[in-house]
């Protein structure tokens, strides 16, 4: 859908939003998004090839792997706005849920598009590769409308005072709790107890050359397994763990058992977006987003013994383990807390630059990704050999900026692209 929105009303409340809850969205929401996408494009090209802009090789984090599932987080968080806000104007839920239904399979559409090729090598079926981002970001926000859209009203009010109030983010939708939970013990289930032929239950390491060879065709253990089964050959062919660990099996860091905890980042997102849209004041969005942090990292943490290798459950983004889940949800709550005060509260930024990525993210990420390393987006064709972390930083420095540049210039001429 494009939308021609007058300049003056660009960042106005959303319909039958007080203006309070309105700038929240329009400006730390969704200068959190804008963020995340421009990080995005920066580390999808090389990130200066700087290891920390480099995705973990398996376990651990670096800035790179913090960018997807905050994206999801925030999505949560906006979620919860668009659908308030179509509820006050009196649109019927079986309507909305439609809306859900047709926006997802459009998402998933498109990263089949993504997937399937590029604009240099050419569109291929053959090659055509079913999980991947947009695909996950199309089931998730199906999968969480569709739990949320029950539980929220056009009247919900606003709560006062902060004491107990982190427990009315339960109470007040407990059965979306319950199954969530059942999603996130779903995948630890099949993650630890699923018997994998010729892998150790519960393996969770890369294969290869890891562990001395021992279990070279076990990469990514259940997770691996039920993709290789499901997908065959349409599915990522060169993980991250390739390069360190010599793995010869395929893997899809966005393959299905991931996708639910991925569900479980989306539904955090939500709460946090809830508790910003019925909460009377900013002392008490922060006081719940700062305890919501504290207890998610804390939980993350716990899970791998607040350690790379350790704990049952290691943090990885490769199998999206509920430990990374946890971990990355507490650090996005965090990080809105820091906008909400900066931006809605002291109003000492508002977000730009990086504010206008987020107005139009589906066409950043959608070109960034089409148009890949063409000429001028990429100035890989123009520098010298990229042998230097300072010519790889130039060039995703400057395919940054531009994105950037395409994203102000829809701005200004009012044009809003979204699905």
């Amino acid at each position: 859908m494009v939308r021609k929105t007058p300049a003056a009303a660009r960042f106005q409340p959303l319909d039958g939003e007080t203006t309070v809850i309105g700038q929240i969205n329009r400006y730390s929401g969704a200068s959190m998004a804008s963020i995340c996408i421009v990080v995005m494009i920066f580390v999808n090209y090389g990130g200066g090839r700087y290891w920390f802009f480099r995705h973990a090789p398996w376990n651990g984090l670096t800035v790179a792997d913090l960018v997807f599932p905050w994206f999801m987080w925030i999505m949560g968080a906006s979620m919860v706005f668009s659908l308030r806000s179509q509820i006050r104007r009196s649109v019927p839920k079986c309507q909305i849920w439609v809306r859900l239904v047709r926006r997802a399979a459009l998402l998933f559409l498109l990263g089949l598009v993504v997937n399937s090729g590029s604009a240099q090598s050419g569109w291929s079926a053959g090659g055509l590769r079913v999980p991947g981002v947009l695909q996950r970001f199309a089931v998730c926000s199906l999968v969480i409308g569709t739990l949320q859209l029950p539980a929220l009203s056009a009247a919900e009010p606003l709560t006062q005072g902060w004491r107990l109030a982190w427990l009315r983010d339960v109470t007040c939708c407990w059965a979306q709790w319950l199954a969530v939970a059942l999603l996130a013990a779903a995948h630890t289930a099949i993650t630890l107890l699923l018997p994998v032929p010729g892998c150790p239950r519960g393996y969770l390491g890369p294969g290869g050359l890891a562990d001395g060879g021992r279990f070279a065709n076990c990469t990514g253990g259940a997770a691996g397994y039920i993709d290789r089964r499901l997908f065959g050959s349409h599915m990522y062919h060169r993980p991250t763990a390739h390069r360190v660990y010599d793995t010869q099996l395929a893997y899809d860091p966005e393959g299905l058992l991931g996708t639910l905890t991925s569900c479980v980042a989306v539904f955090l997102g939500s709460v946090a977006g809830r508790l910003m849209a019925t909460c009377s004041g900013a002392p008490e969005r922060l006081a719940r987003l700062a305890g919501w942090a504290l207890l998610l990292c804390g939980a993350g943490g716990a899970l791998c013994r607040f350690s790379q290798e350790g704990g049952p459950i290691p943090v990885n983004k490769n199998l999206w383990s509920l430990s990374f889940v946890l971990a990355l949800s507490g650090l996005a709550s965090a990080l809105l807390a820091a906008l909400h005060l900066l931006v809605d509260v002291l109003a000492v930024w508002r977000g730009r630059p990086f504010h206008y990525a987020g107005l139009n993210a589906i066409v950043l990420y959608l070109g960034h990704e089409l148009v890949g390393g063409l000429f001028p987006v990429s100035l890989r064709s123009v520098l010298p050999p990229a042998g230097t972390h300072a010519a790889a930083l130039l060039n995703s420095l400057w395919a940054a900026l531009v994105w950037l540049l395409v994203a102000w210039r829809l701005y200004k001429h009012g044009l809003f692209i979204a699905l």
